[in-house]
């Protein structure tokens, strides 16, 4: 459902954890408008819903709202500084599929894709204005050309000078389709060079997304040289204790001292077979096994050496 927020519990529904993405419409209705009521219905397993409205002055403030541009949506979510959250202003017409597209791409990847797909919209509307304006410019040639072939002028001087005219505007409109064209080249290049980057961005931010909930949710997470980076920012735990070792399965020590410390201590492993993550380590296969220890923060281990 959609839970009203006002300034007496503003803290506690900002500060829950319960879902990643909290959503915010800032409006001057007295009551829930429909539209949101089925977008919430269908985020609700992403999303935590909440409603402003215009006559929570402290609330306006803080989020720099103010009466004349209400209704506006707000995605809120944790940034990947720790302690800190980004807050993403919806900036497009009250619609059902692009609000609720707009809150999957605020919470998979958050300001960076919101705004690139903001960007590629933009240029798509230009693109479209650009092709209306090129087919305007040739029906306007043709149908010169029409009322020239069926005007009767009884004197070839007469003839000659509209021939000529209509040559030079048909010369002036080929050179501006042939600008407006390399134009719609270029900006076709642009678009597509964004959608590319779009893509990319968003597949590895899904990686990246697979490998932390991978280290969150196992007990004992497998650590590869693409997964160590993910596995030394994770701020879930305090600590990280990372075993190296020879062996194919996770010994049962290892795996009853992650399920004993699972509060308190991320737990993973890397097998020898990763070569290039132990020289990053230092660890040659002929040390192992060993036990490396993390604290937050730190990317240089402490090796155990019990």
């Amino acid at each position: 459902g959609v839970q009203l927020v006002t300034s007496e519990n503003a803290e506690d529904f900002f500060s829950s954890t319960e879902k990643p993405l909290k959503a915010v419409l800032f409006t001057k209705k007295t009551e829930t408008p429909q539209l949101w009521l089925r977008v919430a219905d269908a985020q609700i397993e992403k999303c935590t819903f909440g409603e402003i409205r215009h006559g929570e002055d402290s609330l306006m403030e803080q989020f720099g709202m103010t009466e004349d541009i209400l209704p506006k949506v707000v995605a809120v979510r944790n940034s990947t500084v720790q302690g800190q959250v980004e807050r993403i202003i919806y900036d497009g017409p009250n619609d059902f599929e692009r609000i609720c597209e707009f809150l999957s791409d605020a919470l998979e990847g958050g300001p960076l894709v919101v705004e690139l797909k903001r960007e590629v919209q933009d240029l798509s509307r230009e693109l479209k204005s650009m092709r209306a304006e090129m087919q305007a410019q040739t029906e306007a040639v043709e149908a010169a050309r029409a009322e020239t072939a069926r005007a009767k002028l009884g004197q070839v001087g007469q003839v000659d000078a509209v021939r000529k005219r209509l040559e030079g505007e048909l010369a002036e409109v080929r050179a501006r389709a042939e600008s407006l064209g390399q134009e719609l080249a270029s900006r076709e290049e642009e678009h597509a060079a964004a959608l590319a980057a779009l893509t990319k961005e968003r597949d590895s931010m899904r990686g990246e997304v697979a490998a932390i909930k991978e280290v969150h949710e196992r007990a004992v997470a497998e650590i590869s040289e693409d997964t160590y980076p993910s596995f030394l920012r994770s701020t879930v735990r305090p600590l990280k204790a990372l075993l190296v070792t020879t062996k194919t399965d996770v010994p049962l020590l290892w795996q009853q001292l992650a399920e004993a410390q699972a509060l308190t201590t991320s737990f993973g492993i890397v097998r020898h077979t990763e070569a290039e993550l132990l020289v990053q380590l230092g660890t040659p296969v002929e040390a192992l096994p060993r036990i490396l220890l993390y604290a937050n923060g730190d990317e240089e281990p402490i090796v155990y050496g019990g």
